[in-house]
């Protein structure tokens, strides 16, 4: 009887350490798969994402480029001049009765004193034709080409194509294009308008 007995217990205790090498074997075998796999998927991941170093140096090639083709353009005398008139000319050309005309007496720094003599002979005579209702005019210069420029003996002509539009005092407003045509003359160091000739419509 207790022969039996010991026999029954050592089969269950075999039983016992049987399933569990079966337990562990199976676990841990699962647990190294599964393992594997997670590793085996965020490789696969990580290989299909961009290449995040790559897509800072496409972004910053361009401006690299943009700075290596920087170049310093340096305006010419010719080129001063023909800004200058063409300013001069929107200013001189913009005015209206109820300013007595002070735009073009605010140019008088800018021109020699025969052009000064002139300019105040043209407000007299505005202002002895001004009639009783407003009259304004404004100018925008829209291109100016250089007819004559010769920077030794001091004397440009430009002529600067303009934009102008009149205004009545009923409030009407008409527009239409007229040329003028700067001369300058270099006095020292400085250009100063010698003449200013509105040209036919």
């Amino acid at each position: 009887m207790n022969n039996q007995k010991l026999a029954i217990s050592i089969i269950s205790i075999s039983a016992i350490i049987l399933l569990g090498v079966i337990y562990f074997i199976f676990v841990h075998k699962y647990s190294s798969t599964t393992q594997t796999n997670n590793q085996i998927a965020t490789s696969t991941q990580n290989t299909n994402k961009p290449n995040q170093t790559n897509q800072k140096i496409n972004i910053e090639q361009p401006k690299a480029k943009i700075e290596s083709d920087n170049k310093i353009i340096k305006v010419s005398e010719e080129d001063e001049v023909k800004k200058m008139a063409g300013l001069f000319a929107e200013r001189f050309g913009s005015y209206s009765n109820q300013s007595d005309y002070a735009n073009i007496t605010n140019l008088q720094i800018f021109m020699t004193d025969s052009m000064k003599g002139w300019s105040n002979k043209l407000i007299s005579s505005l202002r002895k034709n001004n009639g009783a209702g407003y009259y304004g005019i404004n100018s925008k210069s829209i291109v100016e080409e250089a007819k004559q420029f010769n920077k030794d003996q001091g004397a440009a002509e430009i002529l600067v194509k303009t934009q102008r539009q009149e205004t009545n005092d009923k409030g009407e407003v008409s527009t239409f294009y007229q040329n003028i045509l700067v001369s300058y003359k270099k006095i020292g160091s400085e250009w100063r308008v010698d003449s200013a000739i509105w040209q036919n419509r």
